[in-house]
């Protein structure tokens, strides 16, 4: 496995392969936040069960896909996504997002279920609230300020990246167009078919435990959830705590 990663053949320039140690059996496609990309995920893989092939994906406009615009539109996003992706899980996969990722990965399972006829083994959701339940979503950012402010809020730290004038122009349309995604995007009320694992930070500002738990009503199977120590981006000083309890999950299902 090179460090970090590798495109997937086929793929459009979709995903970033982080290869198991063994023969791959199980796909797990990893959704990034707003405002990150594919190598946040980029640790994870040999905390993993063997066999497990991570597919981290790559949103327009950041990293190596920066000289693409970015895609401010759910609906857009999820066809592209599953159109690249379906050839790539021809056995079982299993889904994971954060925040507005978890968002996209509701999206995609149900597209992948019903258009292509792929059921994930499990859906895991992160620190997003449930599709049109719980408050309703926040505006769009429109300023620069009101940007800064909101990554604040929810515990990022891309406020001191920001502040460098370079990569504060490279960075900022890639924002604002998450933001804009995540502020226009209507959600698809149908369940998905499979389980469903739901995660959220205790001191999240942006998703409580008892939105978590609404999640129970997006799957017709299992549902499950959990709370971490941490704030919306919980699961990085919450990693190995996070990822042993996937991979525990993960072992479980019968591939």
């Amino acid at each position: 496995m090179t460090v970090g990663g590798q495109p997937a053949a086929g793929t459009s320039n979709w995903f970033r392969r982080y290869p198991s140690a063994g023969k791959p059996r199980l796909r797990f496609v990893c959704l990034p936040n707003a405002g990150s990309g594919a190598t946040v995920y980029r640790g994870w893989a040999g905390q993993l069960p063997s066999g497990t092939e991570l597919l981290a994906v790559k949103y327009p406009g950041r990293q190596d896909r920066l000289a693409e615009p970015p895609i401010d539109d759910m609906e857009r996003l999820v066809e592209q996504l599953a159109e690249a992706l379906a050839p790539q899980i021809p056995g079982p996969f299993a889904i994971f997002g954060h925040s507005v990722g978890a968002s996209i990965g509701h999206e995609l399972a149900l597209l992948l279920e019903n258009r292509y006829d792929r059921t994930a083994s499990t859906l895991f959701v992160s620190a997003g609230r449930a599709p049109g339940r719980g408050r309703p979503p926040q505006p769009a950012v429109v300023t620069e300020e009101a940007l800064l402010v909101e990554i604040e809020r929810l515990g990022g730290a891309d406020r001191a990246m920001l502040a460098d004038p370079e990569m504060r122009a490279l960075v900022l349309p890639m924002l604002f167009a998450d933001y804009r995604l995540r502020a226009n995007y209507t959600p698809t009320l149908a369940a998905v078919s499979c389980p469903l694992v739901a995660y959220v930070g205790d001191t999240d500002p942006d998703c409580t435990e008892a939105e978590t738990r609404m999640w129970a009503a997006a799957t017709r199977d299992v549902f499950d959830h959990r709370v971490f120590p941490g704030d919306h981006f919980y699961l990085v000083p919450q990693e190995a705590a996070l990822l042993a309890d996937i991979s525990c999950r993960l072992a479980a299902l019968n591939w």
